[in-house]
């Protein structure tokens, strides 16, 4: 049997009772419902949630798992298990948008309902209601931001907090019942998002060692390892690679230190609260070890992050599960801080829970700054002018275009936006980025020679220059690294091509539409073009041609 620390525990519930459970689960249907309403406001996805929603349609119209229907097989969405359930509800009836905001609502009330549950199990001396406190921390967040935007962050959350929970569990009892379930839950949270098969590990491991026990390493790995094995061999099998396509375009095989930058700032908003009992937990004997154990949990985390860009890491998406982890963990850590500062007397016991409060607080108070204002204020926006938010949208208008000009036959555009374009137009897409496309991925960008060979109809790009610039690269630094990588080829094909400049808008660099010359309707997309007006600003794709790069 596995060895425990040393000291007594004070008096409390070792098991959840069944009025417990039935308010746990009452308030995680409550914070779902609430949940659903707000994911389901959005009128424009973000791009990398459309890059999902594209190949979860997909696969529900019998394509399966293309970012083009009838094209290659490839993986750019990275959230498996989660575009595979959207999909299931597409085949069924529902609407992707909807299915994906189910699913988040849903999964934010699991979360919920755990982390209310693990703590009120250990609610010992004036904490009776501990629960309440971490999922305050969790819907204080940016979680509400992520279901809006269409991101699968809320879905792959719920799935390491199982894993958490169920940890916890299998620490108390390590039975083989307990340590399958383990094992289990680490290989769903892997196949809802691949780092799932870093981060469950991860927990696993760490509870394992402060319950001293390598049958709870050992009897959960007979479980999540062959999973590994099998996922990553059907994937070599399916997509001819072992990796979703993202991994291979974003880790370059650098270190991206970047993401230690990132994390830390995270660590900062979100996760101070769990600061103040690691400190109680490591100044004390009593719960040092579960103290170290969640360290370990962060470093190993952030250090795995550091393999892959930081792109598209939109309000610390990527980082974000270790924070309803740490939180599920922390409820032991709790009561084993709360008993050592029992030992010292009442007043320290009251003032350390007091400390922990008032820090907790203070973090809340943060967060609701940073995440739960803007968060509200963007719902309030998408719920009474979502027509406003649609004409604000560049992707929004030009897929509109595309998809009354698109009906009834095949179309082809090239695009280094492959989100809402892709999703919305109905046209065969190239993703010039290369979150989609296997070549580009593991070859490098397209060069002018093959964008010839490929010669899309239609070409929308974002670029680091405009047509008032005598530069290409006139704002190349306030682009993702490497994107001139992207724009210089292209814009030397465009130019050489004659490609016509439809439209553009300026943002600092611009959006810009081309088209090629010898189009039917090219006249009539022009005509469509030239009226669209974005964010106030005006199509200016008469006021000449773009520059032309200098390797030309």
């Amino acid at each position: 049997m596995a060895a425990t620390e040393s000291h007594d525990l004070p008096e409390g519930p070792n098991l959840p009772t069944p009025r417990l459970v039935a308010g746990s689960v009452a308030l995680g249907l409550l914070v779902a419902i609430v949940g659903f309403a707000v994911f389901s406001s959005n009128p424009i996805p973000a791009e990398d949630a459309a890059i999902l929603f594209r190949y979860s349609e997909n696969v529900a119209s019998g394509y399966g798992i293309v970012f083009n229907p009838m094209g290659p097989r490839v993986d750019g969405a990275t959230d498996m298990l989660f575009m595979l359930t959207l999909a299931a509800l597409v085949a069924v009836g529902f609407g992707v948008e909807v299915a994906a905001a189910a699913v988040n609502s849903l999964s934010l009330g699991l979360i919920a309902t755990l982390l209310f549950l693990a703590w009120q199990s250990k609610a010992v001396g004036p904490s009776a209601w501990a629960g309440v406190v971490p999922v305050a921390v969790v819907l204080g967040g940016p979680i509400w931001l992520y279901g809006q935007m269409g991101f699968g962050t809320p879905a792959f959350a719920a799935a390491c907090t199982v894993v958490a929970a169920a940890s916890i569990s299998a620490s108390k009892d390590a039975g083989r019942g307990h340590l399958l379930f383990l094992g289990s839950a680490v290989a769903l949270a892997g196949l809802v998002r691949p780092e799932g098969f870093i981060l469950g590990p991860l927990i696993v491991a760490a509870q394992a060692i402060v319950a001293r026990s390598l049958r709870m390493l050992v009897v959960p790995a007979a479980v999540w390892l062959p999973a590994v094995i099998g996922f990553v061999g059907w994937r070599n099998i399916y997509f001819g690679y072992p990796l979703p396509n993202p991994f291979y375009k974003k880790s370059g095989g650098t270190l991206h230190l970047e993401a230690l930058h990132s994390m830390a700032e995270f660590v900062a908003i979100a996760c101070l609260p769990i600061l103040a009992l690691l400190l109680f937990g490591l100044l004390l004997g009593e719960g040092r070890r579960r103290a170290y154990a969640l360290v370990g949990i962060a470093i190993g985390w952030t250090a795995s992050w550091t393999l892959l860009s930081d792109e598209m890491n939109v309000w610390f998406r990527f980082q974000y599960a270790l924070l309803p982890v740490l939180l599920t963990l922390s409820s032991d850590l709790w009561r084993a801080v709360y008993s050592g500062l029992s030992r010292l007397s009442h007043g320290a016991a009251v003032f350390g829970v007091a400390m922990t409060l008032v820090i907790t607080s203070l973090c809340f108070a943060t967060s609701v700054n940073s995440f739960l204002r803007p968060s509200a204020k963007m719902l309030m926006v998408h719920l009474t002018q979502p027509e406003y938010v649609r004409q604000q949208s560049v992707h929004a208008q030009v897929a509109s275009v595309l998809r009354e000009n698109g009906k009834g036959v095949e179309r082809s555009l090239a695009s280094t936006e492959a989100g809402y374009v892709a999703w919305r137009s109905g046209w065969t897409v190239t993703d010039l980025w290369g979150l989609n496309d296997k070549t580009i991925a593991h070859d490098g960008y397209l060069k002018p020679s093959q964008l010839v060979e490929l010669a899309p109809e239609v070409i929308f790009a974002h670029i680091p220059t405009d047509n008032h610039q005598s530069s290409s690269v006139a704002v190349a630094q306030s682009y993702l690294p490497g994107w001139t990588g992207m724009t210089e080829p292209l814009l030397c094909f465009v130019n050489a091509e004659r490609y016509v400049l439809l439209g553009q808008w300026r943002d600092g660099g611009s959006f810009v539409v081309l088209a090629r010359r010898d189009l039917p309707d090219l006249m009539h997309l022009k005509a469509q073009f030239s009226d669209l007006t974005v964010w106030g600003v005006a199509n200016t794709a008469s006021d000449g041609p773009l520059p032309v790069p200098e390797a030309c």
